[in-house]
């Protein structure tokens, strides 16, 4: 059980001391939880709940164990009475906004911890939790947070989330010092070492690789493939070694990192690659991957193995810099049956659009573009509008026509893809499957935007044909996209007046 015992006041409503008893039945209900034995800890703790029901400790129990066991609306229900009785109790106050906040309620959570403060201002845990649910744009969270950190100067959790608060404004140097403070008072926390990590390559700061083995989790450490122990190679030469690359992440990391896959072959080394299916046919235009499996297979036979995200870092010192795109290539016979569909006009601009990630990804809400406000777009002389969302049935609007439904696996989609004069897309695969193959493609980024789009530029060092367009307030898609509006209309001038 983990609540916060800071309250002094435990009267008893009752004739007789049953403090001993009340300390006994938290000692017995507290083994009983360790031998996960919940319900009987409750059955032990009720009734005495009942007789000292001013007894914060042995009310905040009770409010664990409910928790502990999934019974949040009587955790609540529990801490409700309890405050109808101690209403000057800020230990329970702030309990109860700290549950409220994990049920998904965090305007009355707000509340809560208001009023905990109210009662008790220099409670470093109440401040923080302030801060974690005021608006990032209100000046009052950075307060709370900074507040809690002169409170709790060996505290590492308000310095992780104040850095999380100045990155995504813009201050980076304090960002980062407070990450650093962060790491080295809690040396586990692996969410201060991924913000180090993101922060620093968002800065192209490569010693940021270094951190980004904590996503992991297991210290900083690169796990092995599952079921096998052959060793992580390190970078060193090699000499025909078989090294097998195994998935991570999503299908725009796999299109972004598989360029690294040359530094094996440049050791001297032979590749094994994990990747998904619909990749596989795309990928073999790499020319370095010897075998492919899909990520159900468990390979045999390979002397070496490394996480595909993990290149960058072990190939730092030995094979600097970073391979330029393109580097993976459209399948010509494929091209050639994109051209007969996309067959238009002489002179016509052949524009591809991707306006959502998938429905799933837990960055869509930010990410995703509604389609409607591409709307303005079909309206610019000399261009048709060609609808790549992948794999989508809706019915396309008449300004756009849809060809995603056939667009088929990766192979397939670059042979559109390399048809087209121009794709404009969101944070998707699809803008690391236009950069990849070096055609021209416009991304636009959401404030905040991914550590791989660094900040305040234009271009992208990862692909040279690539323009983002930045969101200039979180949620407001209209400044990046007038500016595309601007953009198409000089580049149709030039091509009309060419």
């Amino acid at each position: 059980m983990t609540h916060m015992q800071t309250d002094t006041d435990t009267d008893i409503d009752t004739d007789i001391d049953v403090r001993p008893a009340i300390d006994t039945a938290l000692a017995e209900a507290a083994s009983h939880a360790r031998a996960g034995r919940f319900g009987d800890a409750i059955a032990r703790l009720q009734p005495l709940a009942r007789e000292a029901p001013d007894h914060w400790p042995l009310h905040a129990a009770l409010v664990d164990l409910h928790e502990v066991m999934g019974a949040h609306g009587q955790a609540a229900t529990s801490l409700q009475a309890y405050l109808h009785r101690n209403s000057g109790s800020a230990d329970a106050w702030l309990r109860f906004a700290g549950l409220l906040q994990r049920t998904g309620h965090p305007a009355q959570a707000l509340e809560a911890v208001r009023a905990s403060l109210a009662l008790r201002g220099d409670a470093p845990q109440a401040l923080h939790l302030l801060g974690c649910l005021s608006d990032r744009e209100d000046p009052a969270a950075a307060d709370a947070f900074a507040r809690a950190i002169a409170l709790a100067p060996g505290w590492n959790l308000p310095r992780r989330h104040l850095a999380a608060l100045l990155r995504a404004r813009g201050d980076t140097a304090r960002a980062l010092a407070l990450l650093r403070e962060a790491t080295r008072l809690q040396p586990d926390d692996q969410l201060a070492w991924m913000q180090l990590a993101e922060t620093q390559l968002e800065q192209g700061d490569d010693a940021g690789w270094d951190a980004y083995a904590w996503r992991f989790d297991c210290g900083g450490r690169t796990p092995q493939y599952p079921g096998t122990h052959a060793p992580l190679w390190d970078g060193r030469p090699l000499q025909g070694e078989i090294v097998m690359v195994w998935l991570e992440q999503g299908l725009g990391d796999q299109l972004q990192f598989c360029r690294y896959l040359q530094g094996i072959v440049a050791a001297g080394g032979r590749v094994w690659l994990q990747t998904p299916h619909r990749l596989r046919g795309l990928l073999a235009s790499l020319g370095t991957v010897e075998r492919f499996f899909d990520e159900g297979e468990t390979p045999q036979g390979y002397d070496l193995q490394i996480p595909l995200l993990s290149l960058p870092h072990t190939l730092r010192d030995t094979w600097p810099g970073m391979p330029t795109a393109p580097y993976l290539y459209a399948n010509a016979p494929l091209s050639a049956q994109a051209d007969a569909l996309l067959a238009v006009p002489p002179g016509t601009t052949r524009i591809g659009l991707v306006h959502a990630s998938r429905p799933d990804h837990p960055c869509a809400a930010q990410r995703d573009c509604p389609l409607p406000l591409f709307a303005p777009l079909a309206d610019l002389p000399g261009l048709r509008l060609y609808d790549l969302q992948f794999g989508s049935t809706a019915m396309a609007p008449d300004w756009l026509t849809r060809i995603g439904h056939v667009a088929g696996d990766f192979a397939h989609t670059a042979a559109i893809v390399d048809r087209l004069d121009l794709v404009i897309t969101v944070d998707t695969a699809m803008a690391h499957l236009c950069g990849a193959l070096g055609r021209q493609v416009w991304v636009l980024l959401p404030t905040p935007c991914d550590w791989r789009w660094r900040r305040d530029r234009d271009d992208s060092p990862w692909y040279p044909s690539m323009r983002l367009y930045r969101q200039a307030r979180s949620g407001d898609w209209s400044a990046p996209l007038a500016r595309i509006a601007e953009h198409l209309r000089t580049w149709t001038d030039r091509a009309g007046t060419a």
